[in-house]
């Protein structure tokens, strides 16, 4: 497993060596090179016992139907959502190739 050390030189004349991906590990010592050996000293204890493995998260499986998949199409033949549709259609026309004022998201 790879990880990224980040090495910064602290006011203080010490150095503060920390793993990227791991926020928590955070050494500081008089060197680079003593902060780089402790934290690569305390990892390795940490991982000492431990596995590492990946897991495939279950998403949905093009075989299946997912929940949301009830719901589609509900509004297909429904004439107040397709009045709905146009008035918001026609907004958006109204508006041209203009870019819309950020602080109009924020509403």
């Amino acid at each position: 497993m790879d990880v990224t050390l980040l090495i910064k030189s602290l006011e203080s004349g010490q150095y503060e060596a920390s793993v990227l991906e791991l926020p928590a590990y955070r050494v500081e010592a008089a060197s680079r090179e003593l902060a780089i050996e402790a934290l690569k000293t305390a990892l390795l204890d940490h991982v000492k016992d431990a596995e590492a493995f990946t897991w495939q998260l279950p998403i949905y499986n093009s075989d299946e139907n997912p929940a949301w998949l009830n719901f589609a199409g509900i509004f297909k033949d429904n004439a107040d959502f397709a009045e709905i549709v146009e008035e918001i259609q026609a907004a958006r026309e109204s508006w041209g190739d203009e870019e819309m004022d950020e602080s109009e998201y924020s509403r």
